[in-house]
């Protein structure tokens, strides 16, 4: 193989590893309901008015489809769904609940919602069958107006963002689309505050799609111009043999 042909063969396999590569996350935020959902229809919803608290009530940690204490029993929560405290440091109910159930107007929130027991702690909404894309869900807070800040994981919790939403008052909606998959989103009130959420949508939209990077798209010109050159010199040297 003369070296025009192996300069093409490193080309092509290069622009074979720029095309598999992974691609950047790519998410998108939305502070408006119908847009979001006309963006990612067909969500699966937890809205948790299974719970029937009468008063704030202390839960166990996770919240999720096999909770049976004073707020859930098994299979009030939807399946792939736990929302748990990132801390991870309370003992547990009763004397110490990590997590706490909300009857509307306890927050001004118009029905059930949840939320961390303490101001000191912060919120973990787990994804946990690894196929989520998109994940709305409405922010109350104990004091208004408040910011949250907000932070978003992928598989292996690496972090693909960070962003904040601004809960001017009850039910503040937001939500979020990406094209990789959302394992866990992570929710903090800033100062002494704790975030309360509600009617948590999720799901898959459509299957999740990697798009080239701009780094991406400008390798792949590359390789591609390179290769396209070393084609053209290989043909007009060997027009000159």
């Amino acid at each position: 193989m003369n070296k025009k042909a192996v300069i093409l063969t490193i080309c092509l396999v290069a622009m074979s590893l720029v095309l598999t590569a992974p691609a950047m996350a790519q998410i998108t935020y939305y502070t408006d309901q119908p847009t979001f959902e006309a963006a990612a229809p067909g969500l699966t919803l937890e809205d948790f008015e299974e719970t029937t608290v009468v008063g704030n009530t202390g839960c166990d940690e996770p919240i999720d489809m096999n909770s049976n204490d004073l707020c859930f029993v098994p299979g009030d929560i939807q399946p792939g769904l736990a929302l748990q405290t990132n801390e991870g440091i309370r003992a547990g109910c009763p004397g110490d609940c990590p997590m706490v159930a909300l009857p509307p107007g306890a927050v001004g929130n118009a029905t059930d919602a949840v939320g961390a027991n303490f101001f000191a702690d912060t919120t973990d909404v787990l994804f946990t069958n690894n196929n989520v894309t998109a994940a709305g869900m409405d922010f109350s807070d104990f004091a208004y107006p408040n910011i949250f800040d907000i932070s978003i994981y992928g598989i292996g919790d690496v972090l693909m963002d960070t962003t904040t939403a601004n809960v001017a008052a009850a039910d503040t909606f937001w939500g979020v689309t990406s094209n990789q998959v959302i394992t866990r989103i992570l929710i903090a009130a800033q100062g002494s505050s704790a975030e309360v959420m509600d009617n948590i949508q999720f799901g898959a939209p459509a299957p999740p799609v990697s798009v080239p990077s701009m780094t991406q798209w400008g390798m792949i010109a590359f390789m591609l111009f390179a290769g396209i050159g070393a084609v053209y010199s290989l043909r007009k040297r060997r027009a000159k043999a």
